[in-house]
């Protein structure tokens, strides 16, 4: 979002939310008191608090006892493999790794195959729905995604746009949603954004 400015209206996915449901489905692929490692992105911004708080919400309503290890971030791939690296040298009871964002669970993807890990053997878990993480998805590597609506974000942006400078009435906030991608409908996924 923006501060400081009158803003005529928001047309964003809602992070917090999806991040939610991000913390319920990688609920799913662990056992209560299991060990995890979490990558943040940047808590100075609003978009990294969201999507930390929101998983953390959603993740903990059924997972409570797991202890969740992070890499804090500030969006850089390079910093989410040398965390996700150092941590599983360090803990190497780590079953699920969780970003904030894909660019860091391609960091973590990287960070695993130094370590001589395999496509299973770390369950992985993704935001943002990005092409190289979905073909990650396919090799085995990521077993859940929380997708943003790119394509819907920017034509929702331009047709509320174009509508609000011709003095139509506009909403205020425009949730542009989500796709969760899973082995079973990535396929679904990926015709849907044309990859």
């Amino acid at each position: 979002g923006v501060s400081g400015a009158e803003v005529t209206s928001f047309v964003a996915t809602d992070n917090e939310a999806v991040a939610e449901i991000q913390g319920q489905e990688a609920a799913k692929l662990i056992n209560d008191g299991d060990k995890i490692i979490y990558v943040t992105g940047n808590q100075a911004q609003q978009t990294g608090q969201e999507r930390r708080n929101g998983f953390l919400k959603g993740f903990k309503e059924t997972r409570a006892n797991s202890e969740i290890l992070e890499v804090p971030t500030k969006w850089d791939d390079p910093s989410a493999l040398e965390g996700c690296e150092a941590l599983l040298n360090k803990h190497s009871d780590v079953k699920m790794i969780v970003s904030a964002w894909d660019g860091g669970t391609m960091g973590c993807k990287a960070a695993l195959e130094n370590l001589g890990y395999g496509p299973g053997d770390v369950k992985m878990v993704g935001f943002d729905g990005a092409s190289d993480a979905i073909v990650a998805m396919d090799a085995g590597w990521v077993h859940v995604n929380t997708a943003q609506m790119l394509y819907k974000m920017g034509y929702e942006g331009v047709k509320t746009a174009v509508a609000a400078a011709k003095g139509e009435t506009v909403a205020k906030r425009i949730d542009t949603g989500t796709f969760l991608v899973t082995p079973k409908t990535s396929a679904e996924y990926k015709k849907l954004i044309g990859m």
